[in-house]
């Protein structure tokens, strides 16, 4: 309709250190009312997205292709969408397939730019994207979308004036009505009134039911009843010890709603959505069914199917996420004072004297692990973002990998701390030993490096103090290198313990 047209516009929150960005075909300069009427949208798609069950979705007055991406500054989830809007409140917009399928692909597109575009430090919060221009003569050229003016009502003045025609007298619409009501009153203290208003809400407004069906499937369930189903989802988060005195009698459908609006929030999404919406979202029972691989809780599912190596994902399925953060987060505070780590040359005569000439190359390993390690940005801490959670999110794969690379690194250095103890064994006993390899699990590999580091390093320590000259700086500073290091493995032995 005349008067009445479309613009295309996006939202990423990938634009660098400045998160999200809107990006326009056009700026301020050329069309003034443009910043306005996307900022009257953006509300209202928000919310459309974020309680969006399938990935084109469309508002009153426009259709929006959405996914969920990571940040790479803060490795949160957040949507990503492309709109294409009416630039007037009171038009309807008629989605096409095709229009729809126009918009996911565009979004495709989209998703390839900005991941290679280069984003500055700052920069406007509307950005003009080259592409865009031509996506919006492609929307103005053809017929993808369809605008209509919900102003056009050409029938509502003649029908006002019929209806004042035939208006009736107040008091017998009054008298109509309380005649209407006194049957209904009257079967209202009946069961068959309560079962004739369920036929009715049936009948006009469908079944509205959760699909345990879908959500037994998806966890593993072996009956789709909705207290095995909550033991099921149970196993995603740390139990609540205030809620050990809650009745048993209490019905499993609220815990059931709170926990998948938990598993929501954890996965980066709003979780406001009630149960019977969230028992049919295609992605969350495609997520669960990926937690709960043949009905057995995997914390690693998520992960995995991301890319971690396997061999990775097993080494960390023994040590669940709130253990892990305290073990990243004591790495996180050794890697803070990378130089402690990078140790002067001492020489071979000074290292003899003092008995750590065989005993140093194995704890320079460990001191140039714990100098290169830089700490990844992860997800929210499960404080933040409510029950803490049993499983991990796609966006610690690239910490789970590199925490492996240390831990497995310093465990190999361990190992040969401990070859000597075996060798100096052997030959008094001569027989020879050979060490079962600890890098196949957290277990073996913490337990291997606590043990064999709290045997060796207070020794180690003492050895320092055996200083020809006081004033060996070298000497001192290996030392502060390796009481840094003794108080690092008591946390681990400490990380150890809540396994």
């Amino acid at each position: 309709m005349a008067g009445i047209t479309l613009f295309v516009f996006a939202l990423t929150p990938r634009a660098g250190a400045r998160h999200q960005v809107y990006l326009v075909s056009r700026d301020d300069r050329d069309d003034p009312g443009l910043k306005r009427r996307i900022e009257q949208l953006v509300p209202e798609i928000n919310r459309t997205v974020a309680s969006a069950q399938q990935p084109v979705v469309a508002g009153p007055d426009f259709i929006v292709a959405w996914h969920m991406v990571r940040q790479p500054t803060t490795g949160r989830m957040a949507p990503e969408w492309i709109c294409v809007a009416a630039d007037s409140s009171t038009a309807e917009l008629k989605p096409s397939e095709e229009g729809q399928n126009w918009l996911q692909t565009k979004l495709k597109e989209l998703d390839q730019i900005v991941s290679h575009r280069p984003w500055g430090e700052s920069g406007p919060i509307f950005e003009q994207l080259p592409e865009m221009k031509s996506w919006q003569e492609e929307v103005e050229e053809s017929e993808l979308f369809q605008v209509h003016s919900g102003d056009a009502r050409p029938e509502a003045q003649p029908q006002l004036q019929q209806t004042q025609k035939r208006r009736l007298p107040r008091w017998l619409l009054l008298f109509l009505l309380v005649a209407c009501l006194l049957p209904v009153v009257a079967l209202g203290f009946s069961e068959e009134f309560s079962r004739l208003i369920g036929k009715i809400k049936g009948t006009i407004f469908g079944p509205q039911k959760t699909s345990w069906q879908q959500l037994a499937k998806a966890v593993g369930a072996q009956n789709p009843t909705p207290q095995e189903i909550l033991e099921k989802l149970q196993l995603l988060f740390e139990p609540d010890r205030s809620a050990a005195a809650v009745a048993p009698a209490e019905p499993p459908e609220p815990k059931i709603e709170e926990l998948l609006q938990a598993f929501e929030k954890a996965m980066g999404r709003s979780g406001k959505e009630n149960l019977q919406t969230l028992s049919q979202s295609p992605k969350l029972l495609e997520e669960l069914q990926k937690l709960f691989p043949q009905g057995e809780f995997d914390p690693m599912g998520l992960v995995l199917v991301e890319g971690l190596p396997p061999k990775t994902a097993q080494f960390w399925r023994s040590l669940l996420p709130p253990v892990f953060d305290k073990l990243q987060n004591s790495l996180a505070q050794a890697a803070k004072s990378p130089d402690l780590w990078q140790l002067p040359k001492i020489s071979n005569e000074l290292l003899d004297a003092v008995g750590l000439k065989e005993q140093m190359p194995c704890y320079v390993k460990i001191f140039k692990v714990l100098a290169d390690y830089t700490p990844s940005q992860g997800p929210n801490h499960p404080e933040q973002m409510g029950p803490q959670r049993r499983f991990y999110v796609p966006s610690q794969q690239d910490s789970l990998e590199k925490v492996h690379r240390v831990l497995t690194s310093i465990c190999q250095a361990c190992r040969e701390l401990k070859k000597q103890e075996l060798k100096t064994s052997s030959a008094s006993s001569g027989t020879s030993q050979e060490e079962a390899p600890c890098e196949d699990n957290v277990k073996d590999c913490l337990e291997t490096i606590v043990a064999t580091l709290q045997e060796r390093l207070p020794g180690a320590i003492e050895n320092t103090n055996k200083v020809p000259d006081p004033d060996e700086k070298n000497l001192v500073k290996l030392r502060q290198a390796l009481e840094t290091l003794q108080k690092l493995v008591n946390e681990w032995k400490e990380v150890d313990k809540c396994r």
